[in-house]
């Protein structure tokens, strides 16, 4: 729901589903009504759902951790975590390592 997972993030069920299965607009809205109620706080609160940091490290096969630890504190926007993350090698893309973060959070990106 909500397109909520980790990484770059799942397609919203709610936006697939009347897609695929022809839903009736009353099902279609009782869908959507469950997803605001229950869904988009929990969204909110804990800042889930997609982003342009987690999109790019999605579609350059970067490890969903640097976006989530680069995000952790909210003192970088997702302009600087994805300038951030272009700086990694490709051949260290895939794969998580503390060291590598480390280089990441101290960069001093203008």
């Amino acid at each position: 729901m909500s397109g909520m997972g980790r990484g770059a993030g799942n397609t919203a069920t709610e936006q697939l589903l009347p897609l695929l299965t022809r839903l009736e607009p009353s099902k279609e809205r009782a869908l959507l009504e469950h997803v605001l109620r229950h869904f988009d706080p929990l969204r909110k609160r804990y800042g889930w759902g997609s982003s342009a940091a987690y999109q790019f490290a999605g579609s350059n096969f970067i490890h969903p951790s640097y976006v989530q630890k680069l995000c952790e504190g909210g003192a970088l926007s997702d302009a600087a975590i994805i300038r951030r993350l272009s700086d990694l090698p490709a051949d260290e893309r895939m794969s998580f390592a503390n060291d590598k973060l480390s280089a990441l959070m101290a960069q001093d990106i203008a």
